[in-house]
């Protein structure tokens, strides 16, 4: 059934739409700018044929009893906090998706308060969601491990939905560059721990091939950020983790001046500096 989901999924549309083309799928969580994502691990894209085979082949009920998902439908409601424009379009488009290859598949979508929705996931309640994630800091760490991890690993999405539940999460394996691990949290710690590059990225790159290969979930989207200034703005640099440096970093450049005009307009007992050296002051009296 994941695996349907995810390929019903139209990112190329949501992108587009939404994005204004401004934007990436992720293959997985570990998104593009972080230091161990491999490009090489590709994504579920939208495919009519394999969301039918998948459809297909999901079974509901006991093994004595089990019907076809395709004769007995189903119902669910996928939520996004309120406000989330974002998560409304993903929510809207994958329940168009999914409901496009049977009229017997149903899915509601519902904006619930913020605080409602936090609590639904922490209490692992809820059948769907679409939410994100940005950076405490920037590692791999940070973003895999809270779609991957159980609760006992601390996971913040994927750990209240009981992930530790499927078979595949508590199968012992080793990785391509020989790391044995006894589950997904096992290994996730082990990505933490270790201090040589090599090893995390062997870790990380086997676990962003679990993530696709098991369908955990459909990573949405990846946007472009922008960031507008004056541009007589000095003393500004790029830093993912936070939004602005400390002010007294920033400063006019030397030639900078203001727009009197729009100054006075405004704020008509207002004073201004003119760059240079020395500073001069003028007013909306003592214009320059």
């Amino acid at each position: 059934m994941r695996k349907a989901f995810a390929f019903s999924f139209e990112h190329d549309k949501f992108v587009h739409d939404f994005h204004l083309d401004k934007a990436i799928s992720p293959a997985t969580p570990d998104v593009k700018g972080l230091p161990y994502r491999d490009p090489n691990i590709k994504g579920i894209s939208l495919d009519h044929e394999k969301a039918r085979a998948a459809f297909a082949a999901a079974k509901c009920g006991t093994a004595a009893d089990a019907k076809p998902i395709t004769q007995t439908g189903f119902t669910f409601t996928i939520r996004y906090n309120t406000g989330g424009l974002e998560r409304q379009a993903a929510a809207i488009l994958f329940k168009a998706g999914v409901e496009s290859y049977n009229s017997n598949f149903h899915v509601n979508v519902e904006g619930v308060p913020f605080a409602e929705f936090l609590n639904e996931i922490a209490d692992g309640t809820l059948p769907g969601f679409v939410s994100g994630w940005f950076p405490d800091y920037i590692d791999d760490a940070d973003y895999i491990d809270q779609w991957m991890g159980s609760a006992a690993h601390g996971a913040v999405y994927s750990g209240p939905m009981s992930i530790d539940k499927l078979t595949e999460w508590g199968k012992a394996g080793t990785t391509p560059g020989g790391v044995s691990y006894a589950t997904w949290d096992d290994l996730l710690n082990q990505g933490i721990s270790s201090i040589e590059p090599k090893v995390r990225r062997d870790i990380y790159s086997h676990l962003q091939k679990l993530y696709v290969d098991n369908a955990i979930g459909i990573p949405v989207s990846q946007a472009t950020a922008y960031f507008i200034q004056r541009t007589w703005l000095d003393g500004w640099f790029y830093n993912p983790s936070t939004t602005f440096p400390p002010l007294n970093l920033l400063s006019k450049k030397d030639d900078a001046k203001p727009n009197v005009e729009e100054l006075c307009k405004n704020y008509p007992t207002t004073t201004f500096n003119f760059g240079g050296s020395p500073v001069v002051k003028k007013d909306c009296t003592n214009r320059p």
